[in-house]
């Protein structure tokens, strides 16, 4: 009814609120969207596309925070009230993941109907009319373009700010500067400790994709940059538990 979907649901089947976690609808749009693309000639496949897109539209429409700079964590079922705002890095993740996901399977239909209509152009079935094209957002559709490049925006902006604060925690001073640099509901960041299931998390959301897909050398850089830092940190701490007495 408003994009999205409900997913506090008991194990009978009853729903229990109507209220949407921002995380589990990226997800939804992650797993829809990988169908589309996975099974992109089972009969079902657009049908899938679809119900990504009415899940990301609502969350472009509702789910991101211009003052605080990223998504936030609880909406209204239509997504007119926010209920918890700016509270978890995680969300930023999801969407990432999410969006990129969807980029991806957008473009690929993109392709296949530009093939279609190469073939119609061959002598095979009629070309579609503007509004039919516009409808199922094929290129030379203004409604499919615009949403795409919605997409991309939005995959950008994400990134850069999401980086942005990663970069400022792992230099914030004090104990407890990590912490207060990121947004981390529900995992509590212990006082002196280093958050290295953040800069894990968003080394893998595939930002390589995102910079190949754009030919975007900036994303490129930082995916890499990330997944060195990610090992860099690991390795130190695995020093440290192998220096410690009794390891093994």
């Amino acid at each position: 009814e408003f994009g999205g979907v409900l997913s506090c649901i008991s194990d009978d089947g009853v729903v229990a609120t109507g209220d949407k976690w921002v995380w589990s609808q990226f997800r939804f749009v992650w797993v829809f969207a990988r169908l589309a693309r996975t099974y992109k000639d089972d009969p079902r496949s657009a049908e899938w596309l679809a119900a990504a897109k009415a899940a990301a539209g609502f969350m472009l429409r509702s789910g991101w925070d211009d003052q605080a700079g990223g998504w936030v964590l609880l909406l209204s079922r239509d997504g007119g009230d926010v209920l918890r705002g700016y509270e978890s890095i995680y969300c930023d993740a999801f969407a990432i993941y999410g969006l990129t996901q969807l980029w991806l399977a957008l473009k690929q239909q993109q392709q296949q109907q530009q093939q279609q209509q190469q073939h119609c152009g061959d002598g095979g079935q009629e070309r579609k009319s503007e509004e039919e094209e516009e409808e199922e957002g094929v290129p030379g559709g203004d409604g499919g373009d615009v949403f795409l490049a919605t997409v991309t925006e939005a995959v950008h902006r994400t990134c850069a700010s999401a980086l942005t604060r990663i970069a400022a925690a792992k230099s914030a001073p004090g104990p407890d500067g990590a912490r207060e640099c990121l947004p981390h509901f529900p995992y509590e960041i212990p006082s002196g400790a280093t958050p290295h299931g953040v800069p894990m998390l968003f080394s893998q959301v595939r930002l390589s994709w995102i910079a190949l897909a754009h030919c975007n050398l900036f994303f490129l850089t930082l995916s890499l940059s990330l997944s060195l830092l990610n090992l860099l940190s690991f390795h130190s701490l695995s020093l440290q538990l192998i220096s410690l007495p009794g390891a093994l």
